[in-house]
């Protein structure tokens, strides 16, 4: 996380979550914070489970180095390894770029990048979120996400959309947490581009992200298009089934929380 600060102090920003104490880093003008964990790490038995809430800590934690990314997600879009921790010690990691103090009441940006759904990390120099929190007077917040099988692949005894629930528990945390970083919550948008434009669309369809977010802005959306029926857990589709796209066969249609989505005509 990250706040502008006209006049920072020598001492790093420190704040408090509802997990516990962080201490960031000063850079620029701006107080970022790294690596702020909003989700257990889905390793071993959560490896294909829904998050859970990250447990908590005494001491006050840093916060100024990113944490490992999902191992499918650890490749640039053009296929160079990204570095960082090696082996699978992932852990879904955040990163605010905020204005301390808990009466500024900035507007938050929290931003899902894309990669196709099976790439992607938030620690990528393209997502530096410094400069919008400098000179555009907002919050930003960045965050991994599961990506590839353990994102969206179809397993018997595990939920469906693990990524898009990860995405979910993020906004969950925001709503939660960014307060003391200057944020407002009430004033919180939620973006994305490519694959992110798609999760952002996702999450409008999806009965769980309701209220997570006030606004929304979704950037050259893929063709997949998500309808409730296929962001809730609760509504497996049958055998066979594909989600909707978009295209020349298309008809466009009405999802049930009156969102966009296109559906194939059926011969």
């Amino acid at each position: 996380m990250a706040v502008a600060e006209s006049k920072p102090s020598g001492s790093p920003p420190e704040v408090r979550a509802v997990a516990g104490g962080l201490r960031g880093s000063w850079e620029a003008g701006v107080a970022v914070f790294r690596g702020i964990p909003f989700a257990e790490p889905p390793v071993g038995v959560l490896r294909l489970a829904a998050p859970r809430p990250a447990q908590g800590w005494t001491e006050v934690r840093d916060a100024v180095s990113y944490r490992s990314a999902a191992p499918a997600g650890r490749r640039s879009r053009h296929g160079r390894a990204v570095t960082g921790r090696g082996g699978r010690q992932l852990a879904d990691s955040q990163r605010l770029f905020p204005d301390l103090g808990t009466g500024a009441g900035l507007p938050t940006m929290v931003w899902i990048q894309g990669g196709a759904y099976v790439i992607g990390m938030s620690g990528l120099p393209e997502y530096d979120g410094r400069p919008h929190a400098r000179d555009g007077g907002v919050v930003v917040v960045t965050f991994n996400y599961r990506v590839g099988r353990e994102d969206f692949a179809q397993i018997e005894g595990a939920p469906l959309h693990r990524g898009l629930l990860d995405r979910v528990a993020a906004l969950e945390w925001v709503r939660d947490n960014i307060r003391p970083f200057g944020g407002d919550a009430d004033r919180a948008a939620v973006c994305g581009q490519p694959a992110g434009g798609g999760s952002v669309a996702a999450l409008l369809a999806m009965d769980r992200a309701a209220g997570r977010s006030r606004r929304a802005v979704a950037q050259s959306v893929p063709g997949t298009f998500f309808s409730s029926e296929w962001t809730e857990p609760s509504r497996r589709p049958s055998a066979g089934a594909t989600p909707a796209r978009s295209g020349s066969q298309a008809t466009p249609t009405a999802c049930r929380h009156r969102r966009w989505h296109t559906r194939p005509r059926l011969p």
